[in-house]
C-alpha cells in the first residue's frame, strides 16, 4: 500500500504494548522508507507496484538500514548540536539504547 499512514495503526497498537522495546518513530521512518519504491513505480506507470522492498527479505533490509540510521542520527547527536524543540532531548533520560 502507497499509503504509509494506514501502516501506521498496527504501529500504534504495537508501541501502545511495548513502549519500551518499540520505537515509533523508526516505525514510522522505516514505513516510509518502504513505500518509497511504490511511489517510484506510481510515477514512472510500471507494474507491479509493490516490489523487492515488499518482501521479507526487503523488508529486512530496509529494517537494517534504518536502524543503522538512527544509531548514526543518534552518535552525531554528542557531536553536533542540535535544537531541542519541543524539548524532546528530555524526554528518554535514563532510557539506553533506544531509537
Amino acid at each position: 500500500m502507497p499509503f504509509t499512514p494506514f501502516h501506521f495503526g498496527p504501529g500504534a497498537a504495537l508501541y501502545a504494548m511495548a513502549p519500551r522495546q518499540l520505537s515509533f518513530l523508526a516505525f514510522c521512518a522505516a514505513n516510509v522508507l518502504i513505500d518509497v519504491e511504490p511511489l517510484y513505480y506510481m510515477l514512472t506507470d510500471q507494474y507491479p507496484w509493490h516490489r523487492f522492498f515488499h518482501t521479507y527479505v526487503g523488508a529486512t533490509l530496509m529494517l537494517a538500514a534504518t536502524v543503522g540510521l538512527f544509531i548514526l542520527a543518534r552518535w552525531l547527536t554528542g557531536w553536533v548540536s542540535v535544537p531541542n524543540w519541543f524539548t524532546w532531548q528530555g524526554r528518554n533520560k535514563g532510557v539506553r539504547n533506544r531509537f
